[in-house]
């Protein structure tokens, strides 16, 4: 039998320039066979604010936490195959407008990932990842017919595995696009 339950308990509310919302959820489940049980929790937060005149700030954040009982096959079962994952999502971001022509947005993000294997017949293993990202943008409207982006965005990627590889990217990109509306009916991106 599954054996499932669910739980959930979610908020929100506003004052002036604030709002904040938020869930928490819990899945857990017998499953159908042997050594197949698994629990999955969940939280996410969402704080909204408006500080300064003409700007938005942004906090979101995400929690996964997962464990399993990992069924393998007859032949090599072992009730004691555990996998385990927790992972987190968190980006802030702050939407600056300087004047009606000119705004600038920035945002931070963090992505890690730790995985967890036990397997007595082949041993643990654990794979952390972490992506980090910063992105800067600003926005000049040059007239009423041409809007110019300029920015720039740095990433950071790390991944290591236990006993196999610890590596890490860093990738930088920079760019320019200017949008041209001519009166609604013609649209052009350079």
């Amino acid at each position: 039998t599954y054996k499932t339950r669910r739980a959930g308990l979610s908020f929100s509310g506003a004052r002036e320039k604030l709002s904040l919302s938020s869930s928490l959820s819990q899945d857990r489940s017998g499953g159908i066979r042997p050594n197949d049980d698994s629990q999955n929790t969940t939280f996410s937060a969402h704080l909204a604010m408006e500080p300064l005149e003409g700007s938005s700030f942004h906090l979101i954040s995400r929690y996964t936490g997962s464990k399993r009982d990992v069924p393998n096959s007859r032949l090599l079962f072992n009730p004691r195959s555990k996998q385990k994952d927790d992972s987190w999502a968190i980006t802030g971001k702050w939407d600056q407008a300087l004047t009606d022509w000119w705004d600038w947005h920035l945002q931070l993000s963090l992505f890690d990932d730790d995985l967890e294997l036990q397997d007595p017949t082949f041993g643990p293993a654990r794979i952390d990842t972490q992506t980090t990202t910063a992105d800067l943008r600003t926005n000049l409207s040059l007239g009423p017919y041409s809007l110019l982006t300029l920015g720039g965005e740095w990433e950071t990627q790390k991944g290591k595995n236990s006993g196999a590889f610890n590596d890490q990217v860093i990738s930088r990109a920079f760019y320019a696009q200017d949008q041209i509306n001519w009166r609604d009916r013609l649209y052009q991106t350079l």
